[in-house]
């Protein structure tokens, strides 16, 4: 059942289409929305990178992905992944000092990364306006829909 949207005609349209379709529709506001946050975590880490290195973030723009859940499951999964995605988390969430020990037991300190939360920003301050673009996503959707299947 969907619970974005409180119009009843739609609802009971929606309910009737076919599975298939039904979970296109929905894809692609989620896919909507997602950009939304996915846009806003893109400015706030070239903010938290400044006066870095530039080679580091070589893979910045591949790092975020939007990603459509499986059925029976509909939605849509927005996050940090990739290859290297795991170098983003670390900034995004940040990391306690680190140090191993050498084969002659010295202690060897290598530092630590400090937090940034960008992604984590970025899903606190848009996710009211990527809820409200899911539900003006799927009505615009279903409102196309439905002038297909009318004609």
């Amino acid at each position: 059942m969907l619970d974005v949207i409180n119009d009843k005609k739609l609802l009971k349209l929606f309910n009737e289409l076919q599975p298939k379709v039904q979970s296109t529709i929905i894809a692609g506001g989620f896919r909507r929305a997602g950009k939304i946050i996915l846009d806003e975590a893109k400015i706030n880490f070239k903010a938290s990178k400044k006066n870095k290195s530039k080679t580091e973030y070589a893979g910045a723009n591949s790092m975020f992905k939007v990603k459509k859940l499986r059925r029976p499951r509909i939605g849509a999964v927005v996050g940090i992944g990739g290859e290297k995605g795991y170098k983003y988390r670390f900034q995004n969430d940040g990391t306690d000092d680190r140090e191993y020990r050498s084969k002659s037991g010295a202690i060897h300190r290598t530092g630590r990364i400090n937090k940034t939360s960008f992604f984590t920003d970025a899903v606190e301050t848009k996710a009211k306006t990527a809820m409200d673009a899911v539900n003006d996503s799927i009505k615009t959707s279903m409102e196309a829909t439905v002038k297909r299947y009318n004609k």
